[in-house]
């Protein structure tokens, strides 16, 4: 027995054979199609099923689908879904791709704008002698006023012997020669100025050294002259001198003197507020980490510039302590 089966995209001839011994050649016996199909099929009209899946009708007889059918319909549904995942995979590698090709584009967009970007030019000061040279770091905000590095000699590299100067650009005047210590004047060199402004008519001035700043004076200028200068400095280091030969000196007379060490993780050694200069400096004996004895010592204080005297000032001595050396 056959029949034929149709689905959207399959032709399917579904044949048949049954065992039964009525169906061998030359058997009498009648043939029951019934028990091998539902219905006798020579009571169905022929005819396609509909392609929506609905069972046709013969009279008063429906023709039911054949098993094999809803197979069909399960493998074709199998196959759509498969297409459908395969479908969203692509989709999702090509936004993927497309996402990462934008980003490509825009970082190599920006690398060529800041490649092609001409590099800032360089400020000129045409009436700043030519051995000296302006510390850009060090200029007030209305630009007026700055400090003078001597020129470094790099093949000598030599120190100059010349003073670092407090000026006014433009016209070009000198307010003051600044007070060198030990070390070099050149810009960066251990020794140099440094400064920090509040506004444009205070300015905190110091020297760079290997472990801290040390030199803190105050000016005051008014008029593009020096109205009123204060060193502070000396003020500062009473209070370590104190404390150091009172406990440390007494106890370890053998001991050299004590360091001003800067520590990043502390807050800004030298800062302006509210026309106050806020002072947090820390010193020690041993920075380098060396064995023996050990003192330290940290002060907190607020410099009233218009009183030109501490306004407050919190002195805290550091434990005294014996460093062992390492094994």
């Amino acid at each position: 027995m056959t029949q034929l089966l149709r689905d959207d995209e399959v032709l399917w001839l579904i044949v048949d054979v049954p065992e039964e011994s009525e169906f061998l050649q030359g058997s009498k016996s009648k043939i029951d199609f019934r028990s091998f199909h539902q219905t006798d099929p020579r009571r169905c009209r022929r005819s396609w099923p509909a392609s929506n899946g609905r069972q046709k009708r013969n009279g008063n007889v429906r023709c039911p689908r054949h098993p094999v059918y809803r197979m069909v319909k399960m493998s074709r549904a199998c196959r759509v879904e498969t297409k459908r995942k395969e479908l969203r995979n692509v989709t999702g590698v090509l936004f993927v791709s497309m996402c990462a090709l934008l980003l490509l584009v825009n970082v190599t967009a920006q690398g060529q704008e800041e490649s092609a970007s001409p590099a800032p030019e360089k400020k000129s000061y045409p009436e700043v002698p030519k051995e000296y040279e302006v510390g850009e770091e060090t200029v007030s905000p209305d630009g007026r006023f700055a400090i003078l590095y001597p020129v470094r000699d790099e093949d000598s590299n030599v120190d100059s012997g010349l003073t670092n100067l407090l000026v006014r650009l433009r016209p070009y005047d000198v307010l003051k020669e600044i007070e060198s210590g030990d070390g070099v004047t050149w810009k960066g060199g251990r020794g140099a100025a440094a400064a920090r402004w509040d506004g444009n008519d205070w300015v905190a001035v110091w020297h760079q050294r290997k472990w801290s700043n040390e030199g803190l004076v105050v000016s005051q200028i008014a008029n593009d002259k020096i109205k009123r200068e204060k060193k502070i400095w000396p003020e500062v280091v009473k209070y370590f001198d104190r404390d150091f030969k009172a406990r440390f000196l007494k106890k370890y007379p053998g001991e050299d003197g004590y360091t001003f060490v800067s520590d990043e993780d502390r807050a800004k050694e030298i800062e302006f507020k509210d026309r106050k200069l806020i002072l947090n400096i820390f010193a020690e004996n041993k920075p380098n980490l060396a064995p023996g004895p050990v003192w330290s010592a940290e002060l907190r204080a607020v410099w009233d510039l218009d009183k030109a005297k501490f306004d407050k000032v919190d002195f805290k001595p550091g434990e005294i302590s014996v460093r062992k050396p390492e094994d």
